[in-house]
């Protein structure tokens, strides 16, 4: 599958959905591909009715408790989640941020396609 083969509704930076000139914007290439994968990281595990064994999951690991081994657990289920996608050749780079006083987790990746572009994701 080429880039330009990835199309997926754009979202702002609210992940909100919008509409141009009254259609509902539309992403391709290497945007769409950084929306997708941002979108798969936020599905958290049970919530698609159609397969609920899909997406990451927050309440068995950072919900739970946010210890070193369950960010672990949620940074590997991330990282799997990536790289099952047929466009992703390699995560370059993963960082993750926890403030454990404001119980915020934030994570970036480079992220390398099998068109050798890079793409950052992050949230």
């Amino acid at each position: 599958m080429t880039m330009e083969d990835n199309m997926t509704l754009s979202v702002n930076e609210a992940n909100d959905i919008y509409l141009v000139n009254g259609d509902l914007a539309v992403s391709s290439g290497k945007t769409a591909q950084g929306q997708i994968i941002n979108a798969a990281i936020r599905t958290r595990r049970g919530e698609l009715q159609l397969d609920t064994e899909r997406g990451i999951p927050y309440f068995e690991t950072v919900f739970e408790s946010p210890s070193k081994d369950n960010i672990d657990l949620w940074e590997s289920s991330v990282r799997d989640t990536i790289m099952g996608f047929d466009f992703v050749e390699s995560i370059e780079k993963f960082d993750i941020q926890m403030d454990y006083e404001r119980n915020v987790l934030r994570y970036s990746a480079k992220v390398k396609t099998v068109d050798g572009d890079i793409l950052s994701v992050n949230g």
